[in-house]
């Protein structure tokens, strides 16, 4: 009997309708095993990651017995724990993991660190140096080899690492070259040579580090010798390092750095700087230059509408409407050998009361007042004002302060307005 062509149809419907939900049971299985899977590493590594004690350990291997991070976390329990240290028990986690996982680098390095704590220094090294072929650029990697190596007494190897590490992170060469300078047998030189990037943050700041560590001569060497790009991001740092050599009267060494970001070559070669005010204050750098703690304002400030020459002039306002702080300006002038000096400049008045004090003051490296100045009282156009002094150390700094006290109301002592230009010193004999 032939079959119908309709119940052929069906029959075939419902085979279809088995297959798929074969197929369904099947991937069902599938989905329940994987997420059981999943749920059981999640558990185990909850476990171990936990505050956790050894009787857990065992719970998080039996739902995962093939995971690495498990074992990587139970040799940090063993590695960190301060009542149940041990590092034989940790270097044994730390091998499972690197047996699960050989090319995880993170492995490597806490195997290394594992070796390192139970006195094993050579597999320590052999550990690091695995973690850098795997991740080279790894600033971890670099820095647990270089501490094992200074460890050992491998100086010259570990002083190149810590070099590679600083070109990764050269945000932290003011830790590491204080760490170098305190290691037996490290001399700043050394760590100029070996350890100090050939550009960059760490190299501009290694100056610095050799100007507060007695060394002026490397600071000077190793400022001169930046590119025009550091010089140009990294210039934030002369003034700490000019500053620093001026304290230590280092001055031919802090003229040199400061040389070297000089705004206006022509002045190279000059003791008083922007006499005339015609550059921002802010292009100097360090003591050089005229110098504000404050931004100028108030009772100084610099001015364009009375000027004597040039474009700029300093204008002193003590009205007592404009400002009621006291303010100081200040230029260094060094080196400057003995002899006697003429210090000139020009003022004008406009109902000009000076203050009790001295307008303009100059000042040794000792503290020691050199020569002051006031300016006359009245109106009065642009005048020539004098001062003379002599210098009788060979080689020395002095400083010119223009101060203007705090005025409080129009009855306190000055008033009016003084307008300074064209400052300049000269040598007599």
């Amino acid at each position: 009997m032939k079959n119908l062509p309709g119940t052929t149809k069906q029959a075939a419907r419902s085979s279809n309708r088995l297959i798929y939900r074969i197929v369904g049971v099947v991937l069902l299985a599938a989905a329940i095993l994987l997420a059981r899977e999943v749920f059981s590493e999640a558990i185990a590594v909850s476990v171990v990651t936990l505050p956790s004690a050894p009787e857990q350990h065992q719970t998080a291997l039996d739902f995962a017995p093939d995971n690495p991070s498990v074992q990587s976390w139970i040799g940090a329990f063993y590695m960190l724990s301060p009542s149940q240290s041990d590092p034989q028990q940790a270097l044994e986690h730390y091998k499972e993991a690197l047996r699960l996982d050989p090319m995880y680098y993170a492995y490597w390095g806490e195997l290394g660190s594992a070796y390192e704590l139970s006195g094993n220094l050579d597999l320590a090294e052999k550990s690091y140096r695995n973690m850098i072929v795997l991740a080279p650029a790894n600033e971890r990697s670099h820095w647990l080899l270089a501490n094992c190596l200074l460890r050992k007494g491998d100086v010259q190897e570990s002083l190149s690492e810590f070099k590679k590490y600083l070109e990764i992170n050269p945000q932290a060469c003011d830790y590491v070259y204080e760490l170098l300078s305190k290691a037996q047998g490290v001399t700043l030189n050394d760590i100029d040579q070996f350890a100090v990037p050939s550009e960059g943050t760490g190299r501009a700041r290694f100056a610095l580090f050799a100007v507060n560590h007695g060394n002026p001569a490397l600071a000077v060497k190793t400022w001169q010798h930046l590119s025009a790009k550091d010089l140009e991001s990294q210039g934030h740092l002369a003034p700490q390092i000019i500053n620093g050599l001026v304290s230590a009267k280092l001055y031919d060494e802090a003229k040199a750095v400061w040389s070297v970001n000089a705004p206006d070559q022509n002045e190279l070669s000059q003791l008083l700087l922007n006499g005339s005010f015609e550059r921002d204050l802010a292009s100097y750098h360090g003591s050089f230059g005229w110098q504000s703690q404050q931004p100028l304002s108030g009772n100084i400030t610099l001015t364009s509408r009375e000027v004597r020459t040039g474009k700029s002039a300093l204008r002193i306002d003590l009205t007592g409407e404009n400002s009621h702080d006291a303010a100081t300006l200040s230029q260094v002038l060094a080196p400057i050998p003995a002899g006697r000096y003429s210090l000139t400049y020009f003022a004008k008045g406009s109902r000009f009361t000076p203050a009790t004090q001295p307008l303009l003051r100059i000042v040794g490296e000792n503290g020691l007042p050199v020569a002051t100045d006031q300016p006359p009282s009245g109106d009065y156009d642009w005048t020539k004002r004098q001062i003379e002094f002599t210098l009788q150390s060979p080689k020395q700094a002095i400083v010119i302060f223009i101060q203007t006290p705090a005025i409080t109301s129009f009855d306190s002592v000055g008033n009016g307005q003084i307008f300074l230009d064209d400052f300049a010193i000269e040598k007599r004999n």
